[in-house]
């Protein structure tokens, strides 16, 4: 179990870094291609937009093929991505880049919740769910703070090419998928209760679209708008990671003894919220008060896939967990897709202040929106179900 849980842990790793990369590198694409805020926040969203329209296709495949063949495929098709990105000359290309790395990065949740599913009794999930999503944050923490003094010290595109490294050992390492388990009984799964299919996705897409402005303007609004250093900037998505790393593993463990799956989502939205008032007042009240809000991004925004993901699994069994996860997944890639565009449109178009308020209104919704899901748990037994 311990090998299938690094395994787990090292596919999602392999996943976050595209996302990291376009963060702790925005001073130096912008620079490089001489964009706009918006058109860097595009890049963020072409990557999110090709996840979100891949996912049912992963998810299908996953499904029929099983979760080693996908992860093979896909961990291949993200070290393909990452060499099109160090070598991409124009912003068209890179766009182009992006939408290729896109494919293989956003599909892990797909893949490693097929293969918990597969081999982790249901009611039992919770803790692996939690390994694996902190994998994922520790890639981020790894590359937000080793990309930036690279690429000042070799170039930007030296940096990414050297993450073709992490996915290449993914599928050296893939046999560790086969942990010596039998294959759960599929009539003992497939029967729990979820909340309302929408209001899931609906928290998903809100929460999506927070995050990834969160994560795509973070280091540029600590340089912009605060005068920090482009690697002191990029130490606050490490710090983020940091947390979340440890948050995504509690989230998780912990997740299976509330009453109500979804009361840590609510949790999370409501410390989203404080997270954000407190980056969007940083510029009055000093630089300490961004810290502690990327230090509460850590534990609660970041953590949401940890808790999402473990609602999704929740009586999913290996013929239908990765469909499950798809769903909502998509709902978060959409958000996700949005949320960067928009962050960056408010940003040119008004101010910093204006774009971190909006955010805020955007986290009380998802809270609300998780509010509704608490009561409604009982309205469906599936996250296919009725709609």
């Amino acid at each position: 179990m311990t090998g299938f849980g690094f395994l787990l842990a090292w596919v999602m790793a392999a996943g976050a870094l595209s996302y990291t990369a376009l963060s702790v590198l925005s001073t130096f694409l912008i620079d490089e291609f001489a964009i706009s805020r918006s058109s860097f926040g595009l890049l963020v969203a072409v990557l999110s937009l090709v996840g979100m329209i891949s996912a049912p296709g992963v998810a299908a495949l996953t499904d029929s093929r099983g979760g080693v063949f996908a992860l093979r495929l896909l961990l291949g098709i993200t070290a393909v991505g990452f060499a099109a990105i160090a070598i991409a000359p124009t912003y068209s290309l890179m766009v182009v880049a992006v939408m290729l790395s896109g494919i293989g990065s956003t599909s892990g949740n797909p893949i490693t919740n097929n293969l918990i599913a597969s081999y982790i009794p249901d009611g039992t999930r919770g803790l692996m769910v939690g390994v694996k999503h902190s994998g994922g944050q520790l890639g981020v923490l790894a590359a937000s703070l080793a990309l930036p003094g690279l690429a000042i010290a070799f170039g930007w595109r030296a940096s990414v090419a050297l993450m073709l490294v992490v996915p290449l050992i993914g599928v050296a390492i893939s046999k560790l998928a086969e942990p010596g388990l039998e294959i759960v009984d599929l009539e003992a799964v497939g029967r729990g209760h979820r909340p309302h299919k929408w209001r899931l996705i609906a928290n998903a897409g809100l929460m999506g679209l927070g995050t990834s402005a969160v994560v795509a303007f973070l280091p540029l609004y600590g340089h912009q708008r605060l005068g920090m250093s482009v690697t002191r900037a990029s130490a606050l998505i490490g710090l983020i990671a940091g947390f979340a790393i440890v948050s995504r593993f509690l989230w998780g463990w912990y997740g299976d003894r509330f009453r109500v799956v979804t009361t840590p989502l609510l949790l999370i939205a409501v410390t989203s919220v404080l997270s954000t008032m407190s980056i969007a007042l940083s510029p009055a009240v000093g630089i300490p008060i961004l810290w502690v809000g990327a230090a509460l991004a850590g534990i609660g925004t970041m953590a949401w896939h940890a808790a999402g993901m473990l609602v999704v699994l929740h009586g999913a069994n290996s013929h239908n967990s990765a469909k499950a996860t798809a769903a909502v997944h998509v709902g978060f890639l959409g958000g996700w897709t949005i949320g960067p565009v928009a962050f960056g449109f408010a940003v040119d178009q008004a101010s910093y202040l204006t774009a971190w308020l909006g955010l805020v209104i955007v986290f009380c919704l998802a809270a609300i929106v998780v509010v509704g899901a608490n009561t409604a748990r009982t309205e469906s037994a599936s996250i296919e179900g009725r709609t």
